[in-house]
């Protein structure tokens, strides 16, 4: 290969990874848009219970000593009824967001001389928020309970929902025995999870009661034509 060749093979692919690097550019902005505009959506459909400039910091507790340290950051907080969220000013774009379901919040007790809120969830990381003043502080803290409350609610009214789905959706789900014809009274029964859903009349199987994902198996009723108890066996856990 001359080293034009090479030149030109070279021009080439900076060509395409300029090509790949500007897709990707296209792509995160598409992604950040959307996410923004999901933002908008929510918050649309939410109640605003209270906002206003409050200095927030995520970071560990011992930092919340230095008063004056770069860790805490000036941002517009809006609480909705069920999320908060906040940028750097009122109108601008929003930086960070987050649902309350789980979430506590109380005081810092051991701070005296400032007025700290602490957001607490077991998987997440503290949301330290602090404000001008007492008063304040408790106004946040109360619409904090409301909104925590709502999560909950909406949670168990979700599960409830979906609850009533699977029961509609499943004629019978338990944990059985079964064994292929070819291996009858030769191998092991296998203890499977057995779904028989009422849509299409199937009966699957899955290793775990989750019954998640592809079952192990699938038989589809309606190629049944007899049920012999001698050769086809099902024993249902009490």
């Amino acid at each position: 290969m001359s080293q034009e060749q090479e030149k030109n093979l070279e021009k080439e692919e900076e060509k395409q990874e300029e090509k790949q690097e500007d897709k990707k550019e296209e792509k995160q902005k598409k992604e950040e848009k959307e996410d923004e505009e999901d933002e908008e959506e929510k918050s649309k459909k939410e109640v605003l219970l209270v906002e206003g400039f409050v200095h927030k910091q995520n970071s560990r507790e011992k930092q919340i000593k230095k008063k004056n340290g770069k860790q805490w950051k000036k941002r517009y907080f809006k609480l909705f009824s069920e999320h908060l969220q906040y940028s750097i000013k009122e109108d601008s774009k929003i930086l960070g967001s987050m649902n309350l379901y789980k979430y506590q919040c109380f005081p810092k007790e051991e701070v005296t001389d400032r007025f700290i809120l602490r957001l607490f969830k077991p998987t997440e990381k503290s949301l330290f928020l602090e404000f001008e003043n007492e008063d304040t502080m408790n106004i946040w803290k109360n619409h904090f309970k409301t909104a925590t409350t709502n999560c909950s609610k909406k949670a168990f009214l979700e599960n409830q929902e979906e609850t009533k789905k699977q029961s509609i959706a499943y004629l019978k789900t338990g944990w059985l025995f079964k064994q292929g014809v070819k291996g009858l009274f030769k191998k092991k029964w296998k203890r499977r999870f057995f779904v028989l859903k009422s849509k299409d009349l199937t009966l699957n199987y899955f290793a775990t009661e989750k019954f998640e994902g592809q079952p192990k198996g699938k038989i589809l009723l309606s190629d049944v034509k007899s049920v012999d108890k001698a050769i086809f066996m099902m024993s249902l856990l009490a």
